[in-house]
C-alpha cells in the first residue's frame, strides 16, 4: 500500500511586507459562506470561518499586486482611445491612495510550516484529500492550472483544506506560499491560527513617489504617480 501523500512544506519566512490602509494594517481578510462559492468574488485563498492575511517577500511584489487595477486597459489602447475616454480607467496612481496606505514590515512567529501550493507534492496531497471536489469539477487531478485558477471558488476550496488540516497538536500549517500572477514574486497567505501563528508590526514606511520599485512599475505601465 502506497504511503499517504504529504504536501511540500516551506519554513516560516519570518519577515514579510504588505501594503494596506493605515486604519487596521493587521486586518485579516474574511469571506462568507455564500461569497466563497462565487468564482469572481473575494480573495484567492480566503476561508469561510477563518481569517487570512496576505503579504509578500518583497516590496515590488506588493506593488504589482495592489496597484494592478491602475493599469490602463490594453484593449482601449489597441483602439487608440484616449485615456480620458476610458471608462473606469486612468493613467494615474492617485495621491490620496498613496497617502492612505503604507508599507508594513511584518514579523511572523510560528513553529508551523507553510504549504508550497505550486509544488506537485502538494497537488497530489490535495488529490487524496479532496476527491469529491475533483469529481464535482470533472477533474482527474489538481495541477498548476487549478491552484492559480481565476475561479476563486476553487482556490478557496483548496485553501480551506490546508487551513483546516490538524494533527494531535492542533493546526498543521501556518499558511500558504504562492507565486504572484502579476510579477512572479513570492507571496504568503498567513492563517489566523491565533495560538499558533503570531504576526506583529516590525516597521512602517510611507509609499514615496520616488520608491524604486514603484517607479519601475509606473514606467512599465505608463502610469503617473501623484
Amino acid at each position: 500500500m502506497a504511503p499517504e501523500a504529504e504536501p511540500a512544506l516551506i519554513a516560516n519566512p519570518q519577515k514579510v511586507v504588505r501594503i494596506t490602509r493605515t486604519i487596521d494594517p493587521l486586518a485579516y481578510s474574511r469571506v462568507g459562506a455564500v461569497e466563497a462559492r462565487k468564482a469572481k468574488q473575494g480573495n484567492r485563498f480566503d476561508v469561510p470561518g477563518g481569517g487570512v492575511l496576505y503579504a509578500a517577500t518583497l516590496d515590488a511584489t506588493c506593488i504589482h499586486e495592489v496597484c494592478s487595477r491602475f493599469r490602463p486597459s490594453a484593449f482601449y489602447r489597441s483602439l487608440n482611445i484616449s485615456l480620458d475616454e476610458q471608462e473606469g480607467f486612468s493613467n494615474e496612481l492617485p495621491e490620496d491612495w498613496r497617502l492612505n496606505r503604507r508599507f508594513y514590515d511584518l514579523e511572523i512567529s510560528t513553529d508551523l510550516p507553510f504549504v508550497d501550493i505550486r509544488h506537485p507534492k502538494t497537488w497530489k496531497w490535495l488529490d487524496e484529500r479532496l476527491p469529491g471536489v475533483l469529481f464535482q469539477r470533472k477533474l482527474d487531478h489538481f495541477d498548476a492550472e487549478h491552484v492559480y485558477s481565476s475561479d476563486r471558488s476553487l482556490t478557496r476550496q483548496l485553501a480551506g483544506e490546508i487551513y483546516t488540516a490538524t494533527d494531535a497538536k492542533g493546526p498543521r500549517f501556518a499558511g500558504i506560499r504562492y507565486i504572484s500572477r502579476l510579477n512572479n514574486g513570492e507571496c504568503w497567505a498567513i492563517f489566523e491560527h491565533k495560538e499558533y501563528v503570531n504576526v506583529s508590526e516590525a516597521g512602517v514606511r510611507s509609499i514615496e513617489v520616488n520608491h524604486q520599485d514603484l517607479v519601475a512599475w509606473s514606467e512599465m505601465w505608463s502610469v503617473t504617480i501623484k
